[in-house]
């Protein structure tokens, strides 16, 4: 069976999933991985595709690594030393599609793709088969965005369903029309 992607998200109010600067300090901090369906996602997974600045931030973070599935690194500057973390199955990927290939001969199914770039990539790609995107009740007015002015990503979404997690969160799951 082929490999498909998904995406699992959350953007301030007006779209952005970073400040300017990378920080990710208005994310709620209080709010169960089990009550917004990260665990259940996360375990549906075979792997995670992201991007440097991704793998910078989570590195950031400190403390040990937080994923226990193999992770790809799409990135053209890194290098091995640079993704080596004790206990943590990382690789490099020169580019999206090498990472998707990467994946596939690993025997993924299910590839969590991770990473503003990155989502962006795989949805031109047409290799994002649904996102669930949850959306913070906060407004940064500059950042990171999920998607950037000018993008042009030619592809119909379909909602799926909405619901209001604790805090006033509001998480919508998407279908692609066409992705994997």
């Amino acid at each position: 069976m082929p490999a498909t992607g998904h995406v699992f998200i959350a953007t301030s109010l007006d779209g952005y999933i970073a400040r300017a600067d990378g920080g990710l300090d208005w994310l709620p901090a209080d709010l169960s991985p089990d009550d917004s369906g990260y665990s259940a996602f996360y375990a549906s997974v075979d792997g995670l595709i992201m991007g440097r600045n991704t793998f910078r931030t989570v590195q950031a973070f400190g403390g040990p690594w937080p994923y226990d599935r193999p992770v790809i690194v799409v990135s053209r500057s890194l290098t091995a030393a640079d993704v080596t973390i004790p206990g943590a199955d990382i690789t490099l990927a020169p580019s999206t599609e090498a990472a998707w290939e990467q994946a596939d001969r690993r025997g993924w199914g299910r590839i969590y793709l991770d990473g503003g770039a990155t989502v962006r990539s795989f949805l031109t790609a047409g290799r994002v088969q649904d996102m669930v995107i949850t959306q913070v009740p906060v407004l940064l007015g500059d950042g990171i965005p999920l998607f950037a002015p000018g993008d042009t990503l030619p592809c119909p979404l379909c909602h799926a369903e909405t619901r209001v997690l604790p805090g006033g969160l509001v998480q919508t799951r998407y279908t692609v029309s066409g992705g994997s």
